[in-house]
């Protein structure tokens, strides 16, 4: 399992231990955090979009984008799975396929 932390006052989302991470664990964490203690105080680091049903069975994949100037940090872990994780600005966070 990720070790993925949050620093919000340098608005930094450390990855470490893992190759590969799903974009939605990373979600599912940082909301976890959010509730803790104070940490609402810090802008929101994430939102997220997609699962939207299409014709057919099929679904649109999720994709987490990333706000308000927070970045991610890894050690050289790729995010995998069927989900997206994109930054505000456009830039899409390295994949292992």
């Amino acid at each position: 399992m990720a070790n993925i932390t949050f620093d919000g006052e340098n608005r930094v989302i450390n990855i470490s231990d893992a190759d590969d991470v799903d974009p939605i664990e990373v979600y599912s964490r940082w909301k976890e955090w959010a509730m803790k203690v104070d940490n609402l105080k810090w802008p929101p680091a994430m939102k997220s979009t997609g699962g939207d049903p299409l014709p057919a069975g099929f679904s649109l994949s999720s994709t987490i984008i990333v706000l308000n100037g927070w970045n991610i940090k890894t050690n050289n872990a790729y995010f995998s799975g069927e989900n997206n994780i994109i930054h505000e600005n456009g830039r899409k966070y390295h994949y292992n396929y």
